[in-house]
């Protein structure tokens, strides 16, 4: 099939199963709040409470495998049948333990292209909560020093900017790599086992017709994400603008405390959180629903 006419259908179907099935959707959507709310609990908790964060991130990974990602392959079930063009009666729910091995399976596979986005957040982490102001003030002058910029204030937004330069690039190829998978999503697990349904993912990816709308999905996915992602951080801003000074070392030291106190106790991160929720859900089926209709459509039935 062209590869624009494809992409279009596929387009009009999800619109259409999205107009639909309004209530279940919206079951859907409140169905992952709970469960993600559930799975980040102990991350929540130890924050909190002071409690150990290696713990508690094991035990959110833990909570993910054994109950978000099962449950992803389920609802893959619910959303194929929305908008399969074919008969969908024969369609059958994977086993839980099919359902796991598949989300382990997923998740090993998209965590490969995390591995350095999740090694520099770490690392901000540790810049934000456990080292001292002074060693990130040290490092990020070493990399603008080491860059040739000449005053120490230069030295310090170059050292900054090529920080969290690198978290975006490292986002960027994580979110390539999570693409990647987006065909494996929507392979029925409950039909055929997780191995064969990798296999099949593959295949439907080097389909051109299938390759092409699911990029032109990942732009337009890329795009409805980017506010939620770049707004919530006005609430910050907003909260702290009358206390930055313009100097680099001196905002980041601020920053700094920030974090450290003023972010939850402020309230501002309920803020941002709030705001980011309600840029994100409205459209979260929607792209879930396009993606669902060009694998299933395209290539559900190979075998």
């Amino acid at each position: 099939m062209e590869r624009r006419i494809y992409s279009a259908k596929m387009r009009r179907l999800a619109a259409q199963a999205y107009k639909r099935h309004p209530m279940q959707l919206c079951l859907w959507v409140l169905e992952q709040i709970a469960l993600r709310a559930v799975a980040l609990s102990p991350l929540y908790i130890a924050l909190r409470l002071g409690y150990s964060m290696t713990a508690a991130l094991i035990l959110c990974l833990a909570l993910y495998l054994l109950m978000i990602y099962p449950l992803r392959f389920r609802a893959a079930l619910t959303l194929t049948r929305m908008v399969r063009l074919t008969d969908a009666s024969r369609l059958r729910p994977a086993s839980y333990p099919a359902r796991v091995g598949a989300g382990a399976l997923r998740l090993l596979l998209g965590g490969v292209w995390g591995m350095p986005f999740a090694f520099l957040i770490y690392r901000l982490y540790q810049y934000i909560f456990v080292l001292p102001g002074s060693r990130f003030n040290h490092d990020f002058l070493a990399i603008g020093a080491f860059l040739g910029a000449a005053s120490e204030e230069m030295q310090m937004a170059v050292g900054t900017l090529v920080f969290f330069g690198l978290i975006f690039m490292s986002l960027l190829l994580f979110l390539y790599g999570w693409w990647r998978g987006a065909a494996y999503d929507f392979q029925l697990v409950g039909n055929i086992s997780p191995i064969h349904a990798l296999h099949n993912a593959r295949r439907a990816r080097r389909l051109p017709h299938v390759r092409s709308a699911l990029r032109k999905n990942a732009l337009i996915h890329t795009l409805l994400c980017l506010p939620p992602i770049l707004l919530p951080p006005l609430a910050p801003y907003l909260h702290l603008r009358a206390m930055l000074t313009g100097h680099a070392m001196e905002d980041l030291q601020l920053l700094y405390v920030f974090f450290q106190a003023g972010m939850v106790s402020g309230g501002v991160i309920y803020i941002a959180a709030g705001l980011f929720l309600l840029l994100y859900l409205p459209f979260l089926p929607y792209r879930k629903l396009r993606n669902a209709a060009v694998v299933v459509n395209a290539y559900a039935d190979v075998r």
